[in-house]
C-alpha cells in the first residue's frame, strides 16, 4: 500500500511547531506563568488534566504530543 504523497507534509508541521515552541523558551514562560497563577502541586495538576482533556477534543493524539511535549514537562 503506497502511503500519500501529503501525509509527510502533515506530520512535519506540528513537529516544526514544537521546534518553534521550545526555541523560543515558551515552556519557561509557561512554567513561570503556572507557578505564579496556582498555589500548590494539585492544582497545577488539576488544570494540567483539564487542559489535556480539551486538547483532547479538539486535537488528533500525535499532534497534541508533540505540541505540549515541550511545554508540560518543566511545568509538571
Amino acid at each position: 500500500m503506497m502511503i500519500p504523497t501529503g501525509s509527510g507534509a502533515i506530520r512535519l508541521m506540528p513537529a516544526s511547531l514544537s521546534f518553534a515552541i521550545a526555541f523560543t523558551g515558551i515552556p519557561a514562560a509557561a512554567t513561570a506563568f503556572i507557578d505564579a497563577i496556582f498555589e500548590g502541586p494539585g492544582m497545577v495538576m488539576l488544570i494540567i488534566n483539564l487542559l489535556l482533556l480539551v486538547v483532547g477534543c479538539v486535537m488528533d493524539m500525535g499532534s497534541a504530543i508533540l505540541f505540549f511535549t515541550p511545554i508540560l514537562p518543566p511545568i509538571a
